[in-house]
């Protein structure tokens, strides 16, 4: 039985290591980098706000072409490219979430690949936050740029960057908002409770997905569809990674799964 266990196994390890080259190889010839430059770009094009479906999605396509010679590089030169672009901290905060997302879960090749561009995109996308009129907002976006660059020092990523941030902008301190006071919750006997004889206590409704998160979702599982046509073994997968997207739920645990 043992023997039979480790062949099963054995075999569904291969099947996951198939399914993986399958993934890597959805553009064959070298002609191909300029299609895939153009379909990351449009991808890359909707990530105009803090979305963690889209930054998943893309992080997994990272991960998926990291073995691919000069795709990590593509995609490297394409976030350098957009957030350099980009004239608004609110619009380079997503991106700077995308290549950090990408070097601390994909690691190999990017970390190397955009490591001379760390401090270039950061200390400007930080002026822009203290050029921000509103003193809410400009303190909002200023905590959030700290927060991601004390993670790097946490984890000693990039340590000479960081070190040439911190001697530009220093190590300032940006006030917290103040807590809200809390409402006295009222007695019972004040505001009685409302329950329906029948049905009892209702449990709130889950939010339905919106359209665009759907919309990346679909994205996603259009391209894993296009890796796995010559695999029908992994076709009750598909369908589950399609089932959980059109509940609302997360797909990137699923997808890097078989990938």
């Amino acid at each position: 039985t043992n023997g039979g266990r480790k062949g099963e196994l054995s075999e569904t390890f291969l099947q996951l290591r198939k399914a993986k080259e399958d993934f890597v190889s959805l553009f064959g010839m070298s002609s191909d980098e300029e299609i895939f430059r153009k379909n990351f770009s449009l991808r890359l094009n909707d990530l105009t706000w803090n979305s963690a479906e889209i930054i998943n999605n893309l992080t997994v396509i990272a991960g998926m072409y990291k073995q691919r010679e000069g795709f990590p590089q593509i995609i490297s030169k394409l976030i350098v490219s957009r957030c350099s672009k980009e004239m608004t901290v609110e619009r380079r905060l997503p991106l700077l979430y995308l290549f950090d997302s990408i070097v601390k879960l994909v690691r190999v090749p990017y970390y190397d690949s955009i490591e001379p561009h760390v401090a270039a995109l950061f200390t400007p996308t930080y002026k822009l936050a203290c050029d921000l009129q509103d003193p809410e907002k400009r303190n909002k976006m200023k905590r959030k740029l700290l927060h991601l660059l004390d993670t790097w020092e946490l984890k000693k990523l990039y340590p000479r960057k960081t070190m040439e941030i911190r001697n530009t902008i220093g190590h300032p301190t940006v006030p917290r908002p103040q807590k809200r006071k809390r409402q006295p919750v009222q007695a019972l006997n004040q505001r009685p409770m409302k329950i329906n004889p029948v049905q009892g206590f209702q449990r709130p409704a889950k939010r339905a997905p919106s359209s665009t998160s759907l919309f990346h979702m679909e994205q996603t599982i259009r391209l894993i569809a296009q890796h796995l046509h010559n695999r029908p073994d992994l076709k009750n997968q598909l369908q589950k990674i399609r089932q959980m997207a059109a509940r609302g739920e997360s797909i990137h645990h699923e997808v890097r799964k078989i990938s």
